[in-house]
């Protein structure tokens, strides 16, 4: 991540190109942090050409360059399994399973292992049987999310698309399975399920409130999308459907390896100086 004297300089250099001659108007753009959480917050008024460019700054600069350790995410263990999280993070990557067929015969989707991966999600809200409580804390480094169980979309859009870089916002229930926990061991870990994504594209600051703004041209730059299943009387915010594809950007484990590979070069440049 770059520290945060460049990180100004490069928000000012954005910031002078969006100024308009004829309008004289120069675009406040923002970094927000939340803990180990950063990401953009954007001028209303910023051209809509320019907020594709600057989620593509957010997957380069706010996504994690090493490995964390496994963790069983303990802090989910506290909510029932009837309590809605809702949860915000960073969109860092997908991994597609290829063993999965759902054009088959018979296809059972709940063997689809296709996943995207959110990393420094917070646990913003949670809606328990006392009432709703503002947490604020951390949930893990990272977490996945199965398109298995991505199941809801927000009701007053007919489709979501996901890219890597955009920040999203997500309401999910806890779910318990077997896993790599902390230690190393085996054990029982906490995820997520039911997940209903609200929103997913950039934070862009309107009047008083921010907004997660979604339906800005990607250019063909996305990773997932969803459509609701809008003739359904009963759920409006059912997803009827659902597609995928590769990310083009360098998946987290090749990021992983590129931060390595500067490091040792950085090391080698050092110890031969």
């Amino acid at each position: 991540m770059k520290n945060k004297k460049q990180l100004k300089q490069l928000i000012k250099k954005r910031n002078k190109k969006q100024t308009s001659k004829k309008r004289k108007m120069t675009m406040n753009n923002y970094v927000i942090s939340k803990g180990k959480q950063e990401s953009f917050l954007l001028d209303r008024r910023i051209p809509v050409d320019e907020i594709n460019k600057f989620r593509q700054i957010q997957a380069m600069i706010f996504t994690q360059k090493s490995p964390s350790p496994q963790s069983s995410r303990m802090i989910l263990s506290t909510f029932d399994d009837k309590d809605v999280l809702l949860i915000t993070g960073i969109v860092s990557d997908i991994v597609i399973d290829t063993k999965y067929h759902p054009n088959e015969e018979a296809s059972d989707s709940s063997q689809n292992h296709t996943r995207i991966l959110i990393e420094n999600p917070y646990i913003d809200v949670a809606q328990t049987k006392f009432g709703k409580q503002r947490i604020n804390r951390q949930l893990d480094s990272h977490i996945w999310l199965y398109t298995k169980d991505i199941q809801y979309i927000n009701p007053q859009a007919d489709q979501l698309t996901v890219s890597v870089g955009d920040f999203i916002a997500i309401y999910a229930t806890v779910k318990q399975y077997r896993g790599t926990g902390d230690y190393g061991k085996i054990t029982t870990k906490f995820g997520l399920k039911e997940i209903q994504i609200l929103g997913s594209g950039m934070n862009v600051q309107y009047k008083e409130n921010a907004r997660i703004l979604s339906d800005y041209p990607r250019e063909g730059d996305w990773i997932l999308k969803v459509f609701r299943d809008y003739e359904n009387k009963d759920c409006s915010y059912l997803i009827r459907k659902m597609t995928y594809k590769e990310s083009i950007y360098p998946s987290y484990l090749d990021r992983f390896k590129l931060n390595d590979d500067k490091k040792a070069a950085t090391n080698l440049k050092i110890s031969d100086s």
